[in-house]
């Protein structure tokens, strides 16, 4: 498919402030490849930098950018180094990890990487638990920071799973996974980590449709386009707050089994 007329890096930026990104924000995005197709104007193997260059450019120095590289390498019984497992979620994490500045975070499940003020803030630390409140998702949501989607639909957002675990949803559970990741100073340790897993008992694909819907009545999802590619954007307390609401109404809005109750056709994402 053609990716139609070219975008700019002015553009990105112009984008990003419709939905309300700002300078000195931290930022995750959820992105499609497809939206960096679009830069037109620059050879087709730069694409992907070039896009992350120009959100980085719109959140300045004092902004951060964050995206996901999970690897699920213990689910695998696999081994996790930071510097080498590759992410499964997509190109633009993959490019992002390798660009000059990025930092990793430890957690051999749900790894993400960083640039930016607040990266380190972020990263550091043992992942002794993936949705924990000391895990990346928790530092996000202390820094008030933004989940951008582009290209793609709430259902990617794994946020979601530390807001379920912080509110004691009863169709996840904690479950703990073992095996080694090396270090920054290259020793290998024995890590235990624990993953607010699905109970697949159950029905519980997960179904983001009612929130988002519950997000747009409220005013507290933003949308627009960059190119042919959609964006939308949340703050992560907004995406907190509407779950909280949404769940204290309909306990299983939120899996196959119950989104039915919140006007809701089934889709999932595990």
């Amino acid at each position: 498919m053609s990716p139609g007329p070219g975008i700019t890096s002015a553009d990105v930026g112009q984008a990003l402030a419709r939905v309300g990104v700002e300078a000195g924000d931290t930022l995750m995005l959820h992105g499609d490849a497809m939206a960096a197709a679009q830069m037109t104007s620059v050879p087709l193997a730069q694409r992907p930098q070039a896009l992350l260059e120009a959100i980085q450019e719109h959140l300045g120095p004092g902004g951060t950018l964050v995206l996901p590289v999970f690897t699920y390498s213990f689910t695998k019984g696999e081994d996790f180094d930071p510097a080498v497992s590759p992410g499964q979620v997509g190109l633009l994490g993959e490019r992002f990890r390798h660009m000059p500045g990025v930092r990793r975070s430890l957690d051999p499940l749900f790894s993400v990487a960083a640039r930016g003020a607040k990266a380190e803030e972020l990263t550091s630390g043992d992942a002794a638990q993936c949705f924990g409140p000391d895990s990346f998702f928790g530092r996000l949501h202390r820094a008030r920071g933004k989940i951008a989607c582009l290209g793609c639909t709430l259902q990617v957002v794994t946020f979601l799973h530390y807001v379920e675990r912080d509110l004691s949803v009863d169709y996840r559970f904690d479950k703990q996974f073992q095996g080694r990741v090396r270090q920054p100073g290259g020793q290998w340790r024995d890590t235990t980590v624990t993953y607010f897993v699905r109970d697949l008992e159950r029905d519980s694909e997960s179904v983001l449709l009612p929130l988002e819907r519950r997000l747009e009545t409220a005013g507290r999802l933003r949308r627009t386009s960059l190119g042919r590619v959609g964006l939308i954007c949340v703050d992560c307390d907004d995406f907190y707050d509407q779950t909280r609401a949404l769940l204290a109404q309909h306990p299983l809005a939120l899996i196959k089994e119950g989104a039915g109750q919140a006007g809701a056709a089934p889709g999932g994402m595990s």
